[in-house]
């Protein structure tokens, strides 16, 4: 059995046996080229037009996946509840101003900037 990929296609481009695009939900089908012998099976497909569309989707599902816990920290904090210390404390080191001032490593940061800028 073969089974050709075919991410980014042209149907009846590069690959010219190639009727139809799959999907998602059905990725594979069979498709038996007019060029091929007899004596061979037929060619397992799969050619899903929407796949590179499906990759922002999972990257956007993960980043949600990781991100809400911070800010569910943060709402909690802001409407008077308690909050994951593990996840504010996290933001509090990654926070560089607050109120218009350096927080925490960045407060050193005004000198080395108007020397640069000098």
């Amino acid at each position: 059995m073969f089974v050709g990929v075919s991410i980014i296609h042209l149907l009846q481009g590069g690959l010219e046996f190639l009727p139809r695009a799959s999907t998602l939900s059905d990725p594979f089908f069979k498709h038996r080229p007019s060029s091929l012998p007899s004596h061979l099976p037929s060619v397992t497909i799969m050619s899903i037009d929407i796949l590179p569309s499906s990759l922002p989707l999972d990257a956007s599902q993960h980043f949600y996946g990781v991100l809400m816990p911070y800010l569910r920290a943060l709402i909690d904090e802001c409407c008077g509840r308690p909050g994951s210390r593990k996840h504010l404390e996290a933001l509090n080191v990654a926070t560089v101003a607050r109120n218009g001032g350096l927080q925490g490593k960045h407060r050193g940061l005004p000198a080395p900037v108007e020397r640069w800028q000098g």
